[in-house]
């Protein structure tokens, strides 16, 4: 939500004003900010504009005024004993108190999904609310955390560590100072929805001694029109990663208390959405990362609008309309929605297999370029620092022809190594060659720049001992794709790991990438496409 939409709110704009919120504002001793700057601001910027609020403020400073008028605004309200706090402000009270029992009776059916034996230690995942008496609603990318399709079923993932299943729970308590709990079973991953569709799963939860009752929130017919009232509820995390430059407006919204459960009221800003981001509505909620699977709940009538699963800070939220929802539930519980198998099929590349070994380099190729970011602290990468190796040495650039593979010919620049790194690259070609005559190809990406030394954005290719390797799909393309597309082999990946770990030129130190259902990779933030494989001197 950005700070022009609460100056075009004048309701809340002259309360704002009349009241002594500045005044009495506990947040404003912990931003030095003076009371009566802060309204000379705001009557400033709704008389000249903006950019003249700012000017002889500061960013910083209007940064810090903007966001005690977001949390007047928008807020983030706590949740204590299964009732939210009372807003300071009379424009949301008058509008959430006539509904308060509505709303707590949804506040009981929404969870916190919690997971256990996840190896990067993530032990809270996301949102989620009932749907059915015993079906859980969230996202997608929460339900691929600990979760995966294998056949024609979903099951659970491993540690890649220790092997144990990830177990998976949803607490429907996780309240301000609440020490109980109230957890329930995750047995089965129902849905997930491909990537090529909306950001939604089902889980099925059993509620083992429950009285229901939490009772599971009805679904509204449709998403109503621009403005309306909505409230977000659901565990927002602290999310500095995706909002590094907004502390201060961060910390006047949550107060520094985060992972439990808040109502988040605001309204829906458009009813049809991003046409890029596929069948969703936008609205201005207080979001973090741990809403995503939140409900969007009309709280005049206690029915699900939407769910929540993802935003741009200071701009707009994302939600699934209640229409997806209903149609995927309904197809689930009748049977009609099909688990499609992934099946491994023949992939011909080459025209002539006996004789065509060379692959076609020079047609440009789909490519993003994926940092491949490292804290070189970490103790458990400590042997992953850099390498003692003389730049000067890296002088050897990898063939844009050759056996079994192809490169991303526009990063040429970024394919050079040592003389034994290509060489090593060359014989997995061949290797892999020599066991699909017919394809797929092995897609080679960043090496190091011809000198060695930094090759910005990434942290590492700095030696000529590191190599990008694409994932491999079940369909053949020279293009991108991530562990978690339908179109991703996991075989022919594992296929690959053992081809790169037993070719004979140079042993392999570590492979990097984040399916933790492959054999001898460590998981690390920024490989959901690639292998980085960094081979020994």
């Amino acid at each position: 939500m950005s700070i022009e939409s609460v100056l075009n709110n004048q309701e809340l704009t002259e309360e704002l004003l009349d009241s002594d919120y500045f005044e009495n504002s506990q947040r404003l001793p912990k931003t030095h900010i003076d009371p009566a700057t802060a309204k000379n601001y705001l009557q400033t910027s709704i008389k000249e504009g903006l950019a003249k609020a700012q000017e002889g403020l500061g960013r910083l400073r209007a940064i810090q005024i903007e966001a005690i008028i977001n949390y007047a605004e928008r807020p983030a309200l706590k949740i204590q004993n299964g009732d939210f706090e009372t807003p300071r402000l009379a424009y949301w009270k008058t509008r959430l108190e006539p509904h308060r029992s509505i709303i707590r009776q949804a506040i009981a059916s929404v969870g916190r999904i919690e997971l256990k034996n996840h190896e990067r230690a993530i032990n809270f995942a996301g949102t989620g609310w009932l749907v059915t008496d015993d079906v859980i609603v969230t996202n997608r990318h929460i339900a691929q955390l600990f979760a995966f399709q294998e056949g024609g079923k979903f099951v659970f993932r491993r540690n890649d560590g220790t092997q144990k299943l990830i177990k998976v729970k949803i607490d429907f308590l996780e309240e301000y100072l609440e020490d109980n709990e109230e957890e329930f079973n995750i047995d089965r991953v129902l849905y997930i929805e491909p990537d090529s569709g909306s950001d939604i799963a089902f889980l099925k939860v059993t509620r083992v001694g429950d009285t229901k009752s939490r009772s599971f929130i009805p679904l509204a017919t449709k998403v109503d029109t621009r403005n309306s009232d909505i409230a977000v509820i659901g565990y927002p995390a602290w999310d500095g990663n995706r909002n590094p430059l907004e502390p201060a407006k961060m910390f006047e919204l949550f107060g520094d208390i985060y992972n439990v459960k808040r109502l988040q009221p605001g309204k829906v800003m458009s009813a049809t959405g991003s046409r890029d981001r596929g069948p969703n509505f936008t609205h201005d909620c207080s979001t973090l990362g741990g809403n995503s699977g939140s409900i969007v709940l009309d709280f005049e009538t206690g029915k699900a609008v939407g769910l929540h699963y993802g935003g741009e800070f200071e701009r707009e939220n994302y939600a699934i309309p209640v229409t997806i929802i209903e149609q995927r539930l309904n197809d689930l519980l009748s049977g009609k929605l099909k688990i499609s198998s992934i099946s491994e099929t023949p992939v011909i590349i080459f025209s002539s297999p006996i004789d065509l070994e060379t692959v076609d380099n020079e047609t440009p190729i789909e490519f993003e370029d994926t940092p491949c970011l490292y804290h070189w602290d970490d103790e458990s990468l400590e042997s992953f620092s850099l390498e003692a190796t003389p730049f000067p040495a890296v002088n050897t650039q990898l063939p844009i022809s050759g056996t079994g593979y192809y490169s991303y010919s526009q990063f040429r620049e970024k394919q050079f190594g040592l003389p034994e790194t290509i060489k090593a690259i060359e014989e997995i070609g061949k290797m892999w060659f020599q066991n699909h005559r017919t394809g797929p190809v092995i897609g080679i990406g960043n090496i190091s720049k011809n000198g060695g030394g930094p090759v910005p954005p990434h942290q590492s290719h700095q030696t000529g001992l590191d190599v990008d390797f694409r994932l491999l799909r079940t369909d053949g393309a020279r293009i991108g794709i991530t562990f978690r597309d339908p179109n991703y082999s996991l075989a022919r990946t594992q296929d690959l790991i053992n081809t790169i770990l037993n070719n004979s030129v140079q042993s392999v130190k570590l492979i990097l990438c984040n399916d933790n259902n492959l054999k001898g990779v460590k998981p690390w933030p920024g490989h959901d496409d690639h292998l980085h494989v960094r081979f020994s001197k």
